[in-house]
């Protein structure tokens, strides 16, 4: 379920806020790295240095239930990682604006 974000007008970030922005965006593409990574190592696996004979013995014993499991791990990581560092955030500044945005973060909240 997505939650709408609210909407917080007059909010100013902090230097705090905006380093743990700034993680966030690191968290981000480091998941998106990892993704990639994962996808390209399954792809390898079963076409890399292989005749079509051997692709297909690779396509065919391929776990991709493991692999879809894999993918999701990801983006599970990903998403506790912001909500770690939201929460974390949320806990140490002191604006009530930023504390608003913060939890709104924490609690998994998506612009649309």
């Amino acid at each position: 379920m997505i939650i709408k974000c609210p909407e917080i007008k007059g909010l100013e970030f902090s230097e705090r806020s905006k380093k743990a922005i700034l993680k966030i965006k690191e968290i981000k593409e480091v998941g998106e790295l990892l993704a990639y990574s994962v996808a390209a190592g399954q792809v390898a696996t079963i076409f890399v240095g292989n005749n079509a004979a051997v692709s297909s013995i690779n396509v065919a014993s391929t776990d991709f239930i493991q692999f879809s499991s894999a993918m999701n791990g990801v983006s599970l990581i990903v998403r506790e990682k912001i909500h770690t560092r939201a929460v974390l955030t949320w806990s140490k500044v002191s604006d009530s604006k930023e504390k608003q945005f913060w939890k709104a973060i924490a609690k998994g909240c998506k612009v649309q």
